[in-house]
């Protein structure tokens, strides 16, 4: 209850007292001059006078307000009616506050709004002004762009002629990192912004990502690698999940040139997309809009039905995988330049099943080699489907590595300038000791030693080999790394197969140190070295520069990251309570409400 003690110090009170205006100001006191005691009023009942009335009160008489009803249920924010619609006052102000948490026993909970609005927007802010800087997971190159995962999320940067940057236009190339665009910022996007992704590749003009169980694509390719029934070249400017995804671990994750593969775990590698010459390895040259076994067990593929498969590697029109420790490969096994692209010591056109890669003689990897390791150059040197520099396929086995395929400009590795192999060589100069990586682009390679190092060998026009010169290498070359930096990984591409302007030997690799950050080497245009629009921007760069790391803002509890902003997921739940004072009369908390937001955010 509200007990008034009632001291009138200036004017009338008596039988007429409801007709004057006096003035109520809830503070606590006690006066000497004590004119009568009126009882109970409750905090509902405030009235006003022209004279000065002070009185004492008893904080716990506002009645406890029911839960705020929703009035907009967005996908990254939700909108509050929050009035009481009971105890009013007509002098002193209702300020409302409403708290967030995102568990339902309310821990580390937020104060969303406090004010006098009845209708607020909780947009997962307040956004804080606090920015840090966050390093990469992994990194992955394409034609003239890269793209990175930082604590799930991914960022692109460089050439957005292809809508290879999934920012929902084919403009506006960038020389920074900049987040793909997320069903928090447009509904056209199919990529959750609460997605947690693992993996993620880039081909030619296609980026896939993945959160282990689903895998989302955007950019430019022939209708069936983005999931489109269609033959012609179409365009996914936004993420757009791939359909038909089997149940279980997605564990790997390649992207080519026409086609696309994973791997899921204890169970089989599927591929979709074109499927020119077999390089689906369903044994079929019928294009896929979606993921299709890979075909497995004599007589046609001798891809054992028991085979445990580990890695893929999609390439430019092959496709090549890891089981039980050995490698193979499907699809085209020559073009306009020498074959031998399956690497199985045949130059026979094509294949459509999966045929094993050769270990022991002619092939110089040992027999019974365990390979740990495969990697195909995913950009072509020529626009056209079915001629241009296929390239090759490297592989760690014994810690030892090996190439097969295009020769040209050193691809091999081995120290000649062979055209072609049919089986593997393998690479000189790499020095004694376990290898953590290899990664091939067009017509070149790099592994990453467990010494800290890399070692690179073949083209090297655009300066990709990150040596300080354009001269290719037909052996590996210890590439030197910035002070204090030790090599995580390395990702390799091509030039754009479009352009006319660069040579075969052109190309882009990027360097991830174990510290998170990134360099990059080669084709710097349109920005695809990531150093920001006073770096460096010419076709040919020969040493490692700096990708500018992104800055995210520093969200409240409850709230995800996009960017520079501070939104709700889609799809969760979050809890809330509120409260509401009269003066200084504060009302009891409300009982814990459950809000879910919409699945995703609406056009």
């Amino acid at each position: 209850m509200i007990k008034l003690r009632l001291i009138l110090v200036r004017g009338y009170c008596g039988g007429s007292l409801l007709r004057k205006k006096f003035r109520l100001v809830a503070i606590s006191a006690t006066f000497s001059i004590i004119v009568g005691v009126l009882g109970v009023i409750p905090a509902g009942a405030l009235w006003s006078t022209r004279g000065n009335v002070e009185a004492s009160v008893q904080s716990d008489q506002l009645v406890a307000p029911p839960g705020g009803s929703v009035a907009i249920n967005g996908g990254n924010s939700l909108t509050f009616d929050m009035s009481t619609g009971g105890q009013k006052s007509q002098t002193l102000p209702t300020r409302y506050t409403l708290e967030r948490s995102a568990t339902e026993d309310f821990g580390d909970p937020v104060v969303v709004s406090s004010g006098e609005a009845e209708r607020v927007t909780d947009t997962g802010g307040p956004l804080s002004e606090e920015f840090r800087e966050v390093q990469f997971d992994t990194i992955a190159t394409g034609s003239e762009a890269a793209c990175g995962l930082r604590e799930g999320t991914a960022w692109c940067w460089g050439n957005n002629l292809a809508g290879q940057l999934g920012q929902g236009t084919r403009a506006g190339n960038s020389a920074t990192p900049i987040p793909v665009k997320t069903s928090a910022e447009s509904a056209s996007s199919a990529l959750p912004v609460n997605a947690k992704l693992t993996l993620l590749d880039a081909g030619y003009e296609f980026v896939c990502t993945s959160d282990g169980t689903s895998v989302w694509c955007w950019g430019t390719g022939y209708g069936p690698q983005l999931g489109v029934e269609a033959s012609q070249r179409r365009t996914h400017l936004f993420p757009t999940r791939v359909e038909g995804i089997p149940a279980g671990e997605i564990i790997d994750l390649s992207v080519g040139s026409r086609q696309a593969c994973f791997v899921v775990k204890d169970d089989n590698a599927y591929c979709w997309g074109l499927s020119l010459l077999g390089m689906l390895g369903n044994g079929t040259s019928l294009n896929s809009t979606v993921p299709v076994p890979v075909f497995r067990g004599e007589p046609l593929s001798q891809l054992p039905r028991e085979a445990t498969i580990t890695r893929v590697a999609a390439g430019i029109r092959t496709t090549c995988l890891i089981a039980s420790g050995a490698a193979y490969c499907s699809g085209s096994n020559n073009g306009s330049q020498p074959g031998g692209y399956l690497g199985d010591g045949t130059t026979v056109s094509h294949s459509l099943y999966m045929r094993k890669v050769v270990q022991g003689s002619p092939s110089q990897i040992p027999a019974g080699a365990t390979i740990t390791d495969i990697s195909a150059g995913s950009v072509d040197g020529n626009s056209g489907a079915s001629s241009g520099y296929v390239g090759g396929t490297c592989v760690i086995a014994n810690d030892r590595p090996y190439c097969w395929g295009s020769g040209e400009f050193g691809a091999l590795g081995n120290g000649g300038n062979l055209p072609y192999s049919n089986t593997a060589r393998a690479v000189s100069n790499i020095p004694t000791g376990a290898l953590k990586g290899i990664s091939v682009g067009t017509l070149t390679g790099c592994v990453v030693h467990s010494n800290g190092n890399s070692y690179c060998w073949g083209a090297n026009a655009s300066g990709q080999l990150g040596v300080g010169n354009l001269t290719s290498a037909l052996s590996a070359v210890a590439v030197p790394n910035p002070a204090g930096k030790t090599v995580a990984s390395i990702s390799s591409s091509g030039y754009l197969a479009t352009s006319t302007t660069y040579s075969p030997g052109a190309g882009l690799r990027c360097w991830l140190y174990t510290d998170g950050t990134a360099g990059c080497a080669g084709l710097g245009t349109n920005g695809a070295l990531g150093e920001g629009n006073t770096g460096r921007m010419g076709a040919t760069n020969s040493t490692i520069g700096n990708v500018l790391m992104p800055k995210v803002a520093v969200c409240v509890a409850g709230a995800v990251s996009v960017g520079t902003q501070c939104v709700l997921a889609p799809g969760t739940n979050y809890f809330y309570r509120l409260s509401y004072s009269i003066g200084q009369w504060q009302s009891p908390l409300s009982e814990v409400f459950r809000v879910e937001t919409a699945a995703s955010v609406r056009p």
